[in-house]
């Protein structure tokens, strides 16, 4: 599915659109690369909660990509403990 513009090289962006700023010298396909479930990862954590080093970090679905994103985010911001949990092949979490 496309829609117009999604593979534009440039685009017009609204002064309250959520624009992340990127490193000099970052690699245009790793910037891409994170994608919806990056960001699903990331933000919660660093953005929203604003994990830190007095914060238990509980992950869901923590085998999926967004869930481990989101445990690489929680060690980066450095959680004094971070749960993860997962669905075994029954179902459970565990």
């Amino acid at each position: 599915m496309t829609r117009n513009g999604t593979a534009a090289d440039w685009f017009v962006a609204s002064e309250d659109s959520l624009i992340i700023e990127l490193p000099d010298g970052v690699d245009s396909g790793v910037a891409a690369a994170p994608g919806t479930a990056g960001a699903a990862g990331w933000l919660p954590i660093i953005w929203r909660a604003k994990a830190g080093p007095e914060d238990v970090v509980l992950v869901l679905g923590a085998t999926g990509t967004a869930g481990r994103i989101a445990l690489q985010a929680a060690r980066y911001a450095g959680a004094a403990r971070i749960v993860a949990a997962e669905r075994d092949q029954g179902g459970w979490m565990r």
